[in-house]
This record gives C-alpha cells, structure tokens and sequence, in this order.
C-alpha cells in the first residue's frame, strides 16, 4: 500500500508539473508581450483552490481512500486533456484572435476552466497523499526574459532533485535537532537563497539575471521543502485524523489565497519587465510565515535529547 502510494504522489507531482510548465510557455506565445494570459489562468487556478480548498478536505475525510483516488484520477485525466487540446487548437489556428476574437476568448475561458477543474481534482490527491507546489508566472518570465524553453524545463528538473534531496536530510536533522528547529533552520534558509533572486534584480545582464533568479529559486527549495515537512509532521501530531483533511484543505486555500495575490498582481502589472519587480513581495512573505512558525514553537522547544522526536 505504501509503494502504490507513493507511485501514486509520484505521478500527481509528474503530471501536475508537466501541465504547469507548458501552460505558461503557451500563453506566452499566445501573446509574447504580456504576461496577461498567464496571470489570469494562475488567478482562476489559485481562487478556485482557495474557494473550494475547504470543501474538497472535508470531503476527503467523509470519503473512502479508493473514492478519493478514483476520482482524482478520472477528473484529473479528462481535465488536462481537454485543456491540453484546446491550447492545441489556439496554437494551431494563431490568427483565431484577429479573426474571430468571440471564439478565441471561449477557448482561452475553457482552458481556464478546465485546468482548474483539475487543479481542484489534484487537490483531492494531494491532501491524500502528499502536497505540492510551483509558478506559471514564472515559467512565462523567464521565458520572456529569452530563456529557452529546454533550459527553464531543466531548471525545474534540477529544483525537483534537490526538493528530493530534501527528503533524505530532513530525517537528519529532525533526529538531532527536533522537528521545530528543523522548520525554524529551513525557512531561514530558504529566506537567505531566496535573496540571491531579489539580487539579480539590480543585474544589468537580463541572462545572468534570470539565471541568478533561476538559480536563487531551484536551491531554495531544500529549505522550503523541508520546511513543508516540519509543517507536515506537526499537524500529524497535533491534528486528529479525522479533521486532517479539513485542516489539510484550509492549508491549502490559504496558500492559494496568497498565489491567487501574486497572479491578480501579474494581471494589473502584465509587463514582464515591471513584474520581475515583485520578486521583494515573495520575498518578504517568508518573514511572517517564519514569524507565525516560531510563535507555534514558543515554549515547546526543549533541550534536544529531552522531547520526542
């Protein structure tokens, strides 16, 4: 059952990353100078999280483990799959927005739509199995900024292997040091690398920029990941199973309330070259997490050797 599980995880994160990827690159061709498209499939996506995120963990909790599996797996499927051919069809016909602007905006719509329908589907898997995360805004950046499309796919890949790696030394640390100062180390540490990113928006080079900026971002997420495991194992700790997929889905609207923040963003500021920009707000969004955090561990870290680990 664990091995199954975790091919499941393994094929949730696959899909989902594959479909978030080529999203963004395809709204930008759609409309090379803006990142309107774009920002406005992250908004529908994130909102619909944030709206539903609720709803979907109690529903998790009421429903049986081969129900919720069943129907991530069959919702998921024919929702990128209607999605996916629709962008097809956008592709295909490029002038259908000079030519018959009516139908272009229905098939961008039934993009949205769709995707978010399973974006919402994947949520069930999620909350299931595991959680995940990644940016379609900044797929289009990037791809705006003249990175090749190959080069930001391995930049993703590499980010991968070392959210991976995070994995193997989160059971390290959590061993010597507690889970709460494991979290506490992570989320300083995911702060300090993400600054390399603000840094490359003083770069004049817009290459040596965005490789700082894709860099800044792929070692980050050793922090942020083992962080996301901290997080996890306390709520298995402290949250009754039977309201952890109510607590996992109100997890999960939060964090999209804040992505749902940083699209609608990208829509009023749709010029790639401002929106960069707003890197010193996804910045300075990891004080009050890292805040919050350590105000959940005042007066439950003890001596390491004398708590549970």
């Amino acid at each position: 059952m664990v091995i199954k599980k975790l091919m499941a995880g393994a094929r949730l994160v696959m899909l989902l990353e594959m479909w978030e990827f080529s999203v963004g690159l395809y709204f930008i061709s759609l409309w090379p100078n803006s990142l309107l498209f774009a920002a406005t499939y992250g908004v529908v996506e994130s909102a619909s999280t944030a709206l539903f995120g609720v709803v979907i963990g109690r529903w998790v909790d009421r429903s049986t483990y081969a129900k919720v599996l069943q129907f991530w797996l069959v919702t998921q499927n024919f929702s990128f799959l209607i999605a996916g051919s629709t962008v097809v069809a956008l592709l295909v016909y490029s002038n259908l927005k000079s030519q018959n602007f009516m139908a272009f905006i229905l098939l961008v719509t039934l993009v949205n739509v769709s995707g978010a329908v399973g974006v919402l589907s994947t949520l069930a898997g999620t909350i299931l199995i595991e959680r995940e995360c990644f940016g379609t805004l900044m797929t289009a950046t990037l791809k705006w900024e003249g990175i090749a499309a190959y080069i930001i796919g391995i930049a993703r890949g590499i980010s991968a292997t070392i959210g991976i790696a995070a994995t193997l030394v989160y059971p390290i640390l959590q061993s010597n040091i507690s889970t709460l100062r494991t979290g506490l180390w992570s989320i300083w540490s995911q702060w300090a690398l993400l600054g390399l990113c603000v840094a490359s928006i003083w770069v004049q080079n817009k290459y040596a920029a965005a490789y700082m900026l894709m860099s800044g971002v792929a070692l980050s997420r050793l922090g942020l990941w083992m962080f996301d495991l901290s997080v996890t194992q306390l709520m298995q700790g402290t949250v009754l199973e039977s309201d952890r997929g109510v607590v996992g889905g109100v997890q999960n609207s939060l964090q999209s309330a804040l992505d749902l923040m940083a699209n609608v963003m990208g829509i009023i500021i749709s010029n790639p070259q401002i929106t960069i920009k707003c890197l010193y707000t996804d910045f300075s969004i990891n004080y009050p997490a890292e805040f919050t955090f350590r105000a959940r561990s005042v007066g439950s870290i003890k001596p390491p050797g004398t708590e549970d680990k």
